[in-house]
């Protein structure tokens, strides 16, 4: 198993490897590897150890966020919606669609879910 940036990377190309870490999609996946020099067909397998210590340099440099630093500033902006008593953050708050999705015969999930959680 290869392992960038704390994740498992089961693809064989470095670009849709960079993909399975949270927060970094195709374009910033495209992006380090530009930064780093590497094509979009670059294997896993012939990363060297300096490149392995390159990655995290590269993806703070180009400030993208990931894993939990991207999960904090997600959940801090859903508080302060909520702070704000928005129409989103009252929607997030009763685990509805907050995007202006109908609830009159879809969103079953959100609303078997909401019914579930005890607060």
């Amino acid at each position: 198993m290869i392992y960038i940036l704390r994740t498992n990377v089961k693809n064989k190309y470095f670009l849709k490897g960079l993909c399975c870490i949270y927060g970094i999609g195709f374009l910033q996946a495209g992006l380090v590897c530009k930064s780093l020099g590497f094509q979009n067909k670059f294997l896993v397998n012939l990363l060297e150890e300096k490149d392995y210590q390159y990655i995290p340099h590269v993806v703070e440099k180009l400030r993208i966020k990931i894993k939990g630093e991207l999960k904090r500033w997600l959940k801090f902006k859903i508080d302060n919606l909520l702070y704000l008593k928005t129409y989103r953050g009252s929607r997030h708050r009763q685990n509805l669609p907050a995007r202006g999705q109908r609830t009159h015969t879809n969103a079953r999930t959100a609303k078997n879910l909401r019914n579930k959680r005890i607060f």
